[in-house]
């Protein structure tokens, strides 16, 4: 079982753990023996979650100053919608202490640190298993039963665009292992960072908060009191490649995409841009499900979708 966690990474929040287990616990211990007493009673360690309060800062002219440096450094943001730039830019200016935008525009051209750490703050990685379980459970029931019926004995293929530290795409893989066997998952992320600790499929158990003691038993392994594994049968059946949404191939053939809280991020261009792109990687038949506060804005452009349940925010590309 150590051998398993050895040189692997554990999600836990938005904390990247490395090492072997042995070297986790002493690490742990040093940590929590020079902390005060109330902060002793933390059982592991848990990233910092203390709010800060963003202040409006005056000169937002140099936003755009910023978004050129980085594009020149290769961090392309243009496509993000700018409210979306200016928060992440401001909580960093704010962490930083300082005034204007400018200040952090010097320091952004001096600290390699600071830009990859501004680079890892523009990309939101909240995930955890069967979020939205409603969401889950109405795909579950309406959406696989008609996708391995149509499938007859193929293999269905099932793509997790967006997939961070690979919950969403394990929690598609537990509920496809109750329906058949004759299927796999590929999940895609733009960051390595993520996609390594997707593949490695060890996990904090806040990620399985919102599942049944039954569920976590069927689908993990214990490792400790605070990881869990995701079992053989489940983590076999789902793979992880690295994908820029905006740059890269899509894969095709797919009978189900799923791009959950990820649209949200990019202007409307953008984002017509990624849709097209997952009408073309569908077969026809097959089923795209958005995020619960996301919707395809204008379906009248997009004559081969039809809206399958608008709630759960599930289309279907039109069977031809």
């Amino acid at each position: 079982m150590s051998r398993d966690r050895s040189n692997k990474r554990v999600a836990r929040g938005s904390t990247l753990y490395s090492g072997k287990a042995s070297e986790l616990k002493k690490r742990r211990l040093e940590r929590l023996t020079s902390k005060t007493e109330r902060e002793k009673n933390n059982k592991y360690i848990k990233p910092a979650t203390n709010p800060i309060i963003l202040k409006k800062i005056p000169d937002e002219q140099t936003i755009d100053v910023i978004v050129n440096f980085l594009s020149k450094n290769g961090i392309q943001i243009k496509d993000y919608k700018r409210n979306y730039i200016i928060r992440r830019l401001r909580a960093r200016v704010t962490r930083k202490s300082f005034s204007t935008y400018r200040e952090y525009y010097n320091l952004l051209t001096k600290d390699k640190d600071e830009l990859e750490i501004l680079k890892k703050s523009l990309s939101i990685n909240v995930t955890r298993f069967f979020r939205n379980k409603d969401t889950f459970a109405f795909v579950r029931k309406e959406v696989l039963p008609k996708v391995v019926e149509k499938a007859k004995n193929n293999k269905i293929h099932i793509w997790s665009a967006g997939s961070a530290v690979g919950a969403e795409a394990y929690s598609i893989s537990m509920m496809m292992s109750d329906l058949t066997q004759n299927y796999t998952i590929q999940g895609s992320d733009i960051k390595d960072e993520l996609l390594e600790l997707a593949r490695g499929a060890l996990y904090d158990t806040g990620y399985i908060a919102e599942m049944t003691n039954a569920e976590k038993n069927k689908y993990f392994d214990s490792l400790d009191s605070k990881t869990v594994k995701v079992k053989p049968s489940i983590k076999n059946k789902v793979s992880f490649n690295k994908l820029d949404l905006l740059k890269d191939k899509y894969p095709k053939n797919m009978d189900i995409i799923f791009c959950r809280n990820v649209l949200i991020y990019f202007e409307r261009s953008s984002q017509k841009k990624i849709i097209d792109g997952f009408v073309n990687s569908l077969k026809p038949g097959g089923f795209l499900v958005l995020g619960r506060t996301e919707s395809i804005f204008s379906i009248k452009t997009l004559p081969s979708l039809t809206s399958f349940d608008g709630r759960h925010r599930v289309y279907r590309k039109k069977d031809f």
